[in-house]
This record gives structure tokens, C-alpha cells and sequence, in this order.
């Protein structure tokens, strides 16, 4: 016959594998910073620090 997997024993046994490795999350230093664009049109009241009259 087919072989049957219990899922919920299965995940179980999968986590604790996980936590076995002792991995976790990267925290800081994975990606870039976006790079700075300036906020136009009707967003531009949202832009950080003094906005320039037009």
C-alpha cells in the first residue's frame, strides 16, 4: 500500500529539528536601505522634514 504521513507528528518533528540547529531569523544586515526618492504630487505633504513651497 501507499505509505501514510501523520501531518501534525510530522510538523512536530520538523520544529524541533529547527530549534535542534539552533537557527533563527536574520535581525539586521540582509537588505539594502531603500534608496531616498522625493514624495510628489498629492503624497508630498508626507515627506519628512520642511517641505518647499511652491
Amino acid at each position: 500500500g501507499v505509505p501514510v504521513i501523520d501531518g501534525v507528528g510530522a510538523a512536530v518533528k520538523q520544529a524541533e529539528a529547527l530549534i535542534a540547529l539552533g537557527l533563527s531569523t536574520s535581525k539586521r544586515g540582509a537588505y539594502a536601505s531603500p534608496p531616498a526618492k522625493p514624495y510628489r504630487g498629492t503624497l508630498k505633504s508626507f515627506a519628512p522634514g520642511p517641505v518647499a513651497a511652491e
